[in-house]
């Protein structure tokens, strides 16, 4: 009988599997190799076989893709041989990687990376031989997907590894430790500023200005050729010392970034999301459990603004909640996603509560009900329910934290969330104080992509809402702003999100609804994004596609600080379709949400003109006229320049004269 060998499995740089004893496997075929490296990640963990069907062979009709998995398993454990082959678990519900028989490099990186006291952080650098599965693709769009995200997240887990192995190696001196691993960095991501600035010192203070000069000119390529941006002025103001001569290692250090502007520089809130309680020993129910984790996790990952510890890191916070909480703040996390399943036959409740770490207060929690006729669907449905919620929320509670905060200690990072609170306020004034702070986000820091993409959308609410005149140079500039966004990081929907609305107000409606696809691709879990392709669709003049994206802003997003917008924009397809009672309850339920905007009531008033209900339609006008005094329908009629169809403007005008609005 073959001796028993333990696995071990590579997936960092091209997969390789061997043996303990050295010896190394041939895996062949792009399925096998994938939907290995797929058990690997996810060792330890029962995967539904549903799920690896949907993954690899979603093309198929169900047997066939069944059948596909069970002769791709065959051919795994033919490739593993009997003294390996133990290691894969499967029953009639699941397959697993026995985590006791295999060895995994993302393990060992992911356990390092989320300790940021080990002392073992140079290990990171051996272990990332290259992005996850380099060079792979399986051509099955579910699995590519998947792959992308995860390829983005381990590169910035060892970035931000890195960085900390740095700093580390900088504070005790260890100057050509320091230039190995922030070389290392580098190679990762070249407009890595702080990488740059920790090999300039290092240089400086070993005596080898000319070194740490030329380190600097090469930073100033990189970022001239990538952005078309300078460095910070923390990089420039460094530069000038060490031109000056400077030999004071105190004075040279001061300039290296604190822990606080590390942070803020990687644009990124670091959350945990924590394995849903629920799991019961039935295989039906745990895949279910551990698909919504997974969901969530990548979902998340989408927002680029967030870095999200997933369920191979979280697993170890389990226990009681002030255990999970203190394990949570020394991984980093400032906020911790938890929640728990129940199911009772085809019935299921699942709770999602977001609590943060420092104070342990629950930020938010919700209960969500469901029939699982199919739970694929109520997967997706939770999934993309919690996570369009807990976004906004997250972004609110950010503000919140720098709310009160002397305004020049502000942050590129507190600029920016400061400014979103004010945005969401919908006045004139605060779309003014938004844009200052937007502006003043990017000027501390030009590679902030969303803060320009903020800025670019803050301006075209101030045409659109708040009645700034919509000059060329605005809109240009508008559109030059978002442009920016993308070029800086164009996986970022929000981004793209700019774009689309900038696009809008020039009338380039093909430009407008392209970018709203992408970035619903990008991040669909975004309700902003689906609001933003209906209200294109709408102004085009195709009134009845845009209503299904208004429903799906809503029902993902209820709570939102858009959410009177994405309702008073579904009430105008409505009135645009003739459809004036479905315009009217839209309208008035935009009207009644505390932030609203007064052209939530004149959609409402209009609705109600062409109704004829004479003492609601007064009411709504008195309200409108209280809300912007100087509100006529020649007024109306020229700030809706963005609608193309005369028509559409018309029938518009046509129900606020009906309710006594003057021309």
């Amino acid at each position: 009988m073959p001796d028993i060998e333990k696995l071990s499995i590579k997936l960092l740089g091209p997969l390789k599997v061997s043996l303990e004893s050295g010896g190394e496997l041939a895996l062949s075929g792009q399925k096998p190799q994938a939907l290995l490296a797929y058990l690997a990640a996810h060792v330890g963990q029962s995967i539904p076989r549903e799920r690896l069907m949907e993954l690899l062979w979603g093309d198929r009709l169900d047997a066939q893709a069944r059948q596909s998995l069970r002769e791709c398993l065959s051919r795994l454990r033919k490739t593993l041989g009997q003294s390996a082959s133990h290691a894969l678990l499967s029953d009639r519900n699941s397959v697993t990687l026995d985590a006791k028989s295999v060895d995994t490099d993302l393990r060992r990186l992911s356990a390092l990376t989320s300790d940021e006291a080990s002392a073992e952080l140079s290990q990171v650098a051996d272990l990332y031989r290259g992005d996850l599965l380099e060079g792979f693709t399986a051509r099955e769009a579910p699995f590519d997907n998947w792959l992308r995200d995860e390829r983005t997240r381990y590169r910035d887990l060892t970035c931000e590894a890195l960085a900390r192995l740095t700093a580390r190696q900088e504070a005790a001196d260890a100057y050509d430790e320091v230039l190995v691993s922030a070389r290392r960095l580098l190679t990762l991501d070249p407009l890595r500023e702080d990488a740059h600035r920790a090999i300039m010192r290092a240089h400086a203070n070993s005596g080898k200005q000319g070194a740490a000069l030329q380190q600097y000119q090469d930073c100033i390529d990189a970022l001239r050729e990538e952005l078309n941006v300078r460095p910070e002025d923390e990089t420039r103001l460094l530069a000038d010392r060490i031109r000056g001569g400077v030999s004071d290692d105190k004075v040279i250090k001061s300039i290296a970034p604190t822990r606080e502007t590390q942070a803020a520089r990687g644009r990124k809130l670091k959350i945990a999301v924590l394995p849903f309680s629920g799991m019961t020993g039935d295989g039906e129910n745990d895949y279910f459990v551990n698909g919504i984790n997974e969901d969530i996790v990548t979902a998340l990952t989408r927002n680029r603004w967030l870095s999200v510890m997933g369920h191979n890191t979280t697993m170890v916070l389990k226990g009681r909640r002030e255990d999970m909480l203190a394990a949570a703040r020394k991984f980093g996390a400032r906020y911790v996603v938890d929640g728990s399943v129940r199911r009772a036959g085809r019935r299921v409740r699942i709770t999602a509560q977001l609590i943060e770490a420092e104070s342990g207060e629950n930020v938010w929690a919700e209960r969500y009900d469901r029939d699982l006729e199919d739970i694929f669907s109520v997967q997706d449905d939770i999934t993309k329910t919690i996570t369009a919620t807990i976004e906004p929320e997250l972004a609110a509670k950010e503000a919140q934290r720098v709310q009160g905060t002397a305004t020049e200690n502000l942050d590129a990072w507190d600029c920016y969330h400061l400014g979103l609170s004010h945005m969401y306020k919908f006045t004139k004034p605060d779309n003014a104080k938004a844009q200052e702070l937007f502006r003043r986000a990017v000027d501390i820091d030009p590679g902030y992509s969303i803060a320009y993409a903020r800025l670019s959308y803050a301006k075209v609410m101030s045409v659109v809402y708040f009645e700034a005149d919509a000059t060329p140079t605005l809109l240009d500039e508008a559109v030059e702003l978002a442009e920016r966004a993308t070029q800086l990081d164009d996986l970022d929907a929000v981004g793209q999100f700019a774009l689309g609305r900038a696009h809008l107000i020039r009338g380039e409606y093909d430009h407008s609804i392209a970018a709203f696809e992408t970035a619903l691709t990008l991040n669909p879990c975004l309700a902003h994004n689906h609001c933003g392709l209906g209200d294109t669709l709408a102004y085009r003049g195709d009134p009845a596609r845009s209503l299904e994206y208004f429903d799906e802003a809503v029902n993902l997003s209820p709570h939102d600080p858009y959410r009177w917008a994405f309702m008073m924009y579904g009430s105008m397809a409505y009135l645009f379709l003739h459809r004036h009672e479905e315009a009217a309850k839209w309208a008035g339920a935009a009207s009644r949400v505390p932030n609203s905007h007064y052209w939530a009531t004149a959609a409402l008033v209009s609705a109600l003109g062409h109704l004829e209900r004479a003492d609601e339609a007064t009411a709504a006008r008195v309200k409108l006229l209280a809300q912007y005094p100087g509100f006529t329908c020649g007024f109306a009629r020229d700030r809706l320049f963005y609608i193309r169809e005369p028509q559409q403007i018309e029938h518009y005008i046509d129900g606020l004269a009906k309710a006594g609005i003057a021309a």
